[in-house]
């Protein structure tokens, strides 16, 4: 059985095609839960395991570079992070604070892993944030593809 570092024992289940594994790990500002997800759990070998716990020992250096992402778009018309700083700012009715209130208020809250492409992607890694108060559905999403600036996301 292969192990992570960070994620424990991998212990696969299959979810349509793919081979998904849960778990949760510390984050720069808490806890957040984890999702692996491999297309083809037979491939998935030490050599693979070692180079995702690579990347995951750099999760403090992936959530600077998405909030330097957030914070170099939240002032850019019909970004991800704008509409949302407006849906927070002309929507929700507990949310107070100015622009950098509500990149502060931003938790990573869940991360993705998928070393081979699984569920349609190209991006090995992905960090969803979210406000815990007040609570919504909404989430701003940082998709790391090896070498490449983030693409960011506004999903619910």
């Amino acid at each position: 059985m292969l192990a992570s570092r960070h994620l424990g024992p991998l212990v696969f289940c299959t979810q349509d095609s793919d081979a998904v594994c849960d778990g949760a790990m510390p984050t720069p500002t808490g806890s957040c839960s984890v999702t692996l997800a491999v297309a083809d759990p037979s491939g998935f070998t030490a050599e693979i395991v070692a180079e995702m716990d690579a990347a995951l020992d750099r999760l403090p250096d992936f959530d600077v570079r998405a909030r330097d992402a957030f914070a170099r778009d939240i002032d850019v018309d019909g970004t991800p992070v704008a509409q949302l700083w407006a849906f927070y700012r002309d929507e929700v009715e507990d949310f107070t604070g100015d622009r950098d209130a509500f990149l502060a208020a931003l938790h990573l809250v869940h991360l993705g892993v998928f070393p081979d492409g699984a569920w349609d992607t190209s991006e090995p890694l992905s960090l969803d944030y979210a406000i815990p108060e007040p609570i919504t559905d909404q989430l701003l999403v940082a998709r790391f593809r090896r070498g490449a600036e983030p693409r960011i996301s506004w999903e619910s």
